[in-house]
């Protein structure tokens, strides 16, 4: 699992408060691939910005593939707390690290198993 994204304290704690208050969709579409939460910027503007703004400063880059028939792309992330982060145009989105792997550098998802429990 990667380390968290290192950003200043005060950003830190800001992004942490709202994060709790924000109401996160699951992505239907993805279930399957590449399981993860959003919300869209019209949901909440200046919690978007923040994100936004602080993945563009701090985040890193990598390269991900949704699947094996797919060519990597790259992507820049924001690891805080259980969460990677990204932004794709006007909405931010969450993954469980947990499900995050990683091969020949490049990172993908596993789904989530239902006969597990967490």
């Amino acid at each position: 699992m990667k380390k968290e994204t290192p950003i200043p304290k005060d950003v830190k704690a800001k992004l942490i408060s709202a994060i709790e208050k924000q109401e996160w969709r699951r992505a239907k579409t993805y279930e399957k691939i590449a399981p993860h939460e959003y919300f869209l910027e019209s949901d909440n503007r200046s919690l978007f910005r923040l994100f936004k703004n602080t993945i563009y400063k701090y985040g890193v880059n990598e390269l991900f593939r949704l699947s094996k028939k797919m060519s990597p792309y790259p992507c820049r992330y924001m690891y805080l707390g259980k969460y990677r982060y990204w932004v794709m145009e006007n909405i931010l989105n969450r993954a469980e690290t947990k499900y995050i792997r990683y091969k020949d550098g490049v990172s993908y998802q596993v789904v989530k198993s239902k006969n597990k429990t967490e």
